[in-house]
């Protein structure tokens, strides 16, 4: 039920009973004084001054009867009786008022009715006192003597008697009163020492249940906050209440829960993490093994390409020298031309003619053979610049997006060859159609040396011979100046292979560093998933 309430309304209420009980305490105290001070009260300032009325009483009258006596010694002194009279009546002046006094102060029934006993007696006294002062005023020293000794002095006695009743009923009544007073301050004392043991039973009572209350949940977080920190996550604590201990604990107990999760969480993915180092490890070590490989290869390429630079450099040379060779054959047809259309006009240069016409067909032929010996070298570069590109295809293909550039290239080199490839295929039949007229020639400037007088239709075919063979050197020569072009591009396009093939390599040896650190790092990642896993398992998670 206490643990329903917070700590503070707790300490609140057990301080607010304390509280009123130490009230209830101070208001019964007080009650008890104010008993006690009432009694002393009634004492001091009713029967101590009863008690001094009562001496006073007692005072004043045996003045009234000492002054009587005076008088009655001096009643024949004129001289003296005078004064004593006075002081006799001022004293029974006095005793007087000192009867009123009291009497107005007369509380307690007894009292009032010894003080009337008394003045029953006081009145007869009076009446005894006029007598006195009458035999006094008529100086008979023997009836004052007589009334004195017989009636007046018996009287005294009885009135001074009733004195001492009065003194000592006004003492018994301070002694009852002091005896009250000592009653009520006795239970007092008796009531404030109970009130202060039930007081003191009570606190200590709500001190153990407040205490309790409070050390108890307290204690029970400090045990399972103990076991949290033995790294004992499976501990439970029954949770009751609604106070702030309750709080704690359930805070703790939340604390618990999050960590357990954590830890499991961790130890999960730190064995994830092991595995996967390991993994990437492995992976690691198979791409640096690839790499080394594909760094071979790129440099076996990369020498592949430097070896085709040079051998299309060659092609270009070569293709120059042709197209030099074909100029040459077109100027030589110029003039196999001109003097074909001499040999018209003047038979009688015939044979001279036809004997040159005969060196320069021979020559053309022998030109035509270089032009076919070119045409085959050019073939075999342009196979091999084939082969080449189609290797280097394959090495880019192999070294994936960083030789997407590279392919380019190669495919491009390859395009080159292949139209290398077909001009030398027309070259050729060109200089198939130079052969079969180079023969042609042959044979007719033979049959013109047998038969002259034929000269001049043979000098005609030969000039449109001539004619074919000028059209076929200046294709050829066209022919040449595009493989020259072409040999050229395919040097540049060579050369930039070379370079990308060697920047390919740059990187390959660059990611072949970075394969070998990300090695390292996954296997020191693994060893801290190891270590990881060992400060996890310090926890007990179930």
């Amino acid at each position: 039920m206490f643990r329903q309430l917070s700590i503070g309304v707790r300490a609140s209420a057990a301080f607010a009973i304390i509280g009123l009980l130490v009230l209830a305490l101070g208001i019964f105290a007080l009650n008890r004084l104010a008993v006690v001070t009432d009694q002393m009260d009634f004492i001091t300032d009713v029967q101590v001054p009863a008690v001094d009325n009562v001496n006073d009483l007692d005072r004043e009258f045996l003045r009234v009867r000492i002054h009587s006596a005076n008088v009655t010694n001096f009643v024949n002194d004129p001289n003296r009786l005078p004064g004593y009279m006075d002081k006799l009546n001022e004293a029974i002046e006095s005793l007087k008022r000192n009867q009123d006094e009291y009497s107005n102060s007369i509380e307690n029934a007894e009292a009032r009715e010894k003080f009337n006993q008394y003045m029953a007696l006081d009145k007869e006294y009076w009446t005894l006192h006029d007598q006195f002062e009458k035999l006094v005023d008529a100086q008979l020293t023997d009836p004052i003597t007589s009334l004195r000794e017989n009636r007046i002095l018996p009287l005294t006695d009885e009135i001074s008697a009733a004195l001492d009743e009065m003194l000592a009923l006004e003492m018994a009544l301070i002694a009852d009163a002091t005896e009250q007073a000592g009653d009520v301050a006795t239970s007092a004392n008796i009531g404030v020492i109970t009130a202060l043991i039930v007081a003191l039973i009570l606190m200590i009572v709500f001190a153990l249940v407040l205490t309790r209350s409070i050390v108890v949940p307290i204690q029970q977080a400090v045990e399972f906050a103990q076991t949290i920190a033995a790294r004992d996550l499976t501990a439970s604590v029954e949770i009751d209440g609604n106070d702030e201990a309750t709080v704690l604990l359930k805070q703790l107990q939340r604390t618990q829960n999050e960590l357990r999760e954590s830890i499991a969480k961790i130890s999960e993915s730190s064995e994830q993490l092991a595995s996967t180092s390991e993994e990437l490890s492995s992976v690691t070590d198979d791409s640096t093994r690839t790499i080394q490989q594909q760094s071979e290869e790129l440099e076996q390429a990369a020498t592949a390409v430097t070896e085709l630079t040079t051998a299309v450099e060659n092609v270009a040379s070569d293709a120059q020298s042709a197209s030099e060779a074909s100029e040459s054959a077109d100027e030589q047809a110029q003039l196999g031309n001109d003097r074909v259309r001499k040999t018209v006009t003047a038979i009688e240069e015939l044979s001279q003619e036809i004997g040159d016409s005969s060196n320069s067909v021979t020559e053309l032929a022998n030109k035509v053979t270089d032009i076919t010996k070119v045409l085959e070298v050019i073939r075999g570069i342009a196979e091999q610049t084939n082969l080449l590109a189609l290797n280097a295809a394959i090495e880019a293909a192999r070294a994936g997006e960083s030789g997407r550039g590279f392919a380019v290239v190669a495919d491009e080199v390859r395009s080159l060859a292949h139209k290398t490839q077909q001009s030398t295929v027309e070259i050729e039949d060109m200089v198939k159609a130079i052969n079969q007229s180079s023969d042609m020639s042959v044979t007719t400037m033979k049959r013109s040396m047998e038969k002259a007088t034929s000269t001049l239709d043979i000098a005609r075919e030969a000039g449109e011979a001539l004619k074919q063979i000028a059209q076929a050197v200046s294709e050829i020569n066209t022919h040449n100046t595009s493989i020259a072009s072409a040999a050229e591009e395919q040097a540049n396009v060579a050369r930039d292979v070379d370079k990308n093939l060697v920047s390919i390599r740059d990187l390959s040896n660059s990611t072949a560093s970075g394969a070998e650190q990300t090695s390292a790092s996954s296997q020191e990642l693994s060893r801290l998933a190891v270590d990881l896993n060992g400060l996890v398992a310090r926890f007990k998670v179930s």
